[in-house]
């Protein structure tokens, strides 16, 4: 009995010197530059990066409409929650760096389109004029003005930030 006590005192004295040795490990671990989970994502892609690396990665699904370097802006058409919308990707013009990307739809109801996005984002904050979906990574809007099309804006924060210190 005295044994099997022994083995088991040794046997837990070495799991938490390993499981020290592992987590001083992981402390001290080099951090890696910023993650897609860092960023905000339209429908699933990631709003981060060179703006000629974001919009390759929107072409397979949307196409693109009109490039305006000038003004800093690309605009695409393609689907959003089964209806073809417009996306304007915004960027800075230093960087280069997409910061935000604006959804227009065509000749959509305002109250069928929030409903579906309240299926796939939950519930909104109620603003003055739209709602928001809040996210530690940026913000979702969508305006909606009495007489025009609804309007939906993801805005990333990092993107945001960066796009702020450049002006």
């Amino acid at each position: 009995m005295k044994k099997t006590i022994k083995r088991l005192s040794l046997l837990a004295t070495v799991l938490c010197l390993a499981a020290g040795a592992f987590a001083q490990e992981e402390a001290t671990a080099p951090q890696e530059e910023a993650t897609t989970e860092e960023h905000l994502a339209f429908f699933g892609i990631p709003i981060m990066g060179n703006i000629t690396d974001f919009t390759s990665s929107l072409q397979p699904r949307y196409r693109l409409q009109k490039k305006k370097g000038d003004e800093n802006y690309y605009i695409y058409k393609g689907p959003v929650c089964g209806h073809d919308m417009y996306l304007k990707a915004d960027y800075s013009r230093k960087s280069r760096t997409v910061y935000k990307v604006t959804v227009t739809p065509q000749y959509i109801d305002a109250n069928a389109f929030l409903d579906s996005l309240t299926l796939m984002l939950g519930e909104p904050e109620e603003m003055e004029k739209g709602y928001r979906w809040t996210y530690p990574t940026g913000e979702i809007l969508l305006y909606v003005a009495q007489g025009f099309d609804p309007v939906l804006i993801y805005l990333d924060l990092q993107g945001a930030l960066a796009f702020k210190k450049e002006q």
